[in-house]
């Protein structure tokens, strides 16, 4: 029996792209991500439990949904604009300014992205070694809903 050929993409060309302030705004590439985890969303439950619950088995309804968090790590290059703190993601983190990022997936083929609004809530410890390269976590907050977005896929 034949098996299914795999429709799994490898990650290498996926953009993180964090929103500028310009006029009109665009989004520019946040310089050497490493890899990131991004766009999972939970739905909490309301325990609905009762004395007269079915079983002896607890209830439960759903509540609220909640975008988890996004993180990551960046090669650490502290003069890009994209990670500085006068326009970049420590800029954001300190000004706690609501900040738009997309995860951009055109350059491997894939016209969807992910795009969110929220918080900047970590920047981590700079990993540094003697024959390593710079790098630093990052963590991000969406406020709602993480909306996938249809992008040109770049050829």
């Amino acid at each position: 029996m034949a098996g299914q050929k795999t429709t799994g993409k490898v990650g290498l060309g996926v953009i993180l792209e964090l929103m500028d302030l310009d006029s009109p705004p665009g989004f520019a590439p946040v310089t050497n991500m490493v890899n990131m985890e991004v766009a999972g969303v939970t739905l909490n439950l309301v325990d609905a439990t009762h004395l007269n619950s079915p079983n002896y088995y607890g209830e439960f309804l759903p509540g609220l949904k909640s975008s988890q968090p996004w993180t990551g790590t960046l090669q650490y290059d502290g003069d890009d604009p994209t990670q500085n703190e006068q326009t970049g993601l420590r800029q954001r983190l300190e000004s706690r300014e609501l900040t738009t990022l997309r995860v951009n997936m055109s350059g491997i083929g894939v016209a969807k992205g992910f795009e969110a609004e929220g918080y900047i809530t970590e920047l981590g410890n700079i990993s540094l070694g003697a024959e390593s390269v710079m790098t630093q976590t990052f963590g991000f907050q969406p406020t709602g809903r993480v909306e996938v977005v249809t992008l040109p896929v770049t050829p």
